[in-house]
């Protein structure tokens, strides 16, 4: 069922989980908790970091079936648990075939100055740190047609569905390359911090999958997870830059990365984990699970499509915590935010 979890690191549950009262804890876990949109739950950004407990859901609740789908009672504990689920093999790699073919068009033509990128939106691509090497393209659902179709695959589409108990579309699309050698690593982050404080999305109602196009490694610099570590919010210091939506497609971000004195004890606490697996295997983590990746030293490229979905309800807002209106709409979506039809 799942694939291969390399284990890098193991210790004593030293810092317990911060516990939320009764009253909260079992709203919580019937997914009844929903505040309004405009109150700030998650304040970050500030002048000291903090450990605020998580007060939404991890796998939300489907009282009347609507969006049961293809995840057994097991993955879902699973996911639960952990913050993350890895699906061995999901796709075969005759379907990754048509993706591996174009995205790889796709790095040879920016690579060799041939891509045609609209003015204004040159930040949807990002190269390696003194390098010719593309590392991200941002936006690859609506530019890369292979992409687009693989975000509304029914394998991807429907387990959103089933987690979120709702209707979803794409918050943020992107291929990391991470090529051989000179692929490089990205801070300890997770991924709410950000769409929260930059884009204004409210509550932590929304997960990633990533997909494979290449085998993933701990040498090509496979993604590392926290097992539990979605189960508090880790805020970050403030202030947020001007130009940080630039900065944070980029090798790396001055906004949004966790502290080293608040990451320790929950690595202590928790240990770490690599995300490995072959052509087509797809791993799929909360929005507040903590999570980075390690350069990739290897010969080897390490290609992963990623895709951000989002509940519909769960749309985004005014920033709360930046100077800027918010991102643009190739980083984060919110005038194009249409519930997607499985296909």
């Amino acid at each position: 069922m799942y694939s291969r979890i390399q284990r890098i690191a193991r210790f004593p549950r030293l810092v317990p989980a911060i516990k939320l009262s009764h009253r909260v804890t079992s709203q919580v876990n019937t997914g009844r908790l929903y505040c309004s949109a405009t109150k700030d739950l998650y304040p970050t950004r500030e002048n000291e970091c903090k450990v605020l407990p998580r007060l939404d859901p991890v796998v939300w609740n489907n009282p009347d079936g609507k969006f049961d789908g293809p995840l057994s009672s097991a993955e879902l504990q699973e996911y639960e648990k952990n913050g993350y689920l890895i699906l061995k093999d999901l796709f075969s790699p005759e379907e990754m075939e048509p993706v591996i073919r174009e995205c790889k068009a796709v790095q040879k033509s920016i690579e060799c100055n041939q891509y045609d990128i609209k003015t204004g939106e040159e930040a949807k691509i990002a190269m390696e740190l003194n390098s010719t090497k593309l590392r991200s393209y941002v936006y690859a659902h609506e530019d890369i047609e292979s992409v687009k179709k693989l975000s509304r695959n029914a394998k991807l589409v429907n387990r959103a569905r089933q987690i979120l108990a709702d209707e979803v579309y794409i918050l943020q699309s992107r291929v990391n390359y991470h090529q051989a050698y000179v692929g490089q690593g990205i801070s300890w982050h997770h991924d709410f911090d950000v769409f929260h404080a930059d884009d204004g999305i409210p509550r932590m109602r929304a997960l990633t999958f990533a997909v494979m196009l290449d085998k993933n490694t701990p040498e090509t610099g496979a993604t590392m997870l926290v097992p539990g570590s979605h189960r508090n919010f880790l805020t970050s210091l403030g202030p947020t830059p001007d130009n940080s939506w630039v900065l944070s497609i980029t090798s790396k971000s001055y906004a949004g990365i966790i502290e080293q004195h608040m990451l320790t004890p929950v690595i202590e606490s928790h240990g770490i984990e690599h995300a490995t697996g072959d052509v087509g295997t797809v791993y799929l983590f909360d929005i507040n699970t903590i999570h980075c990746n390690n350069v990739n030293v290897s010969p080897f490229n390490r290609v992963n499509v990623f895709l951000l979905y989002n509940s519909i309800k769960n749309k985004a807002i005014k920033p709360f915590s930046a100077p800027h209106p918010r991102r643009p709409e190739f980083i984060a979506t919110k005038d194009n935010a249409v519930p997607i039809v499985p296909e």
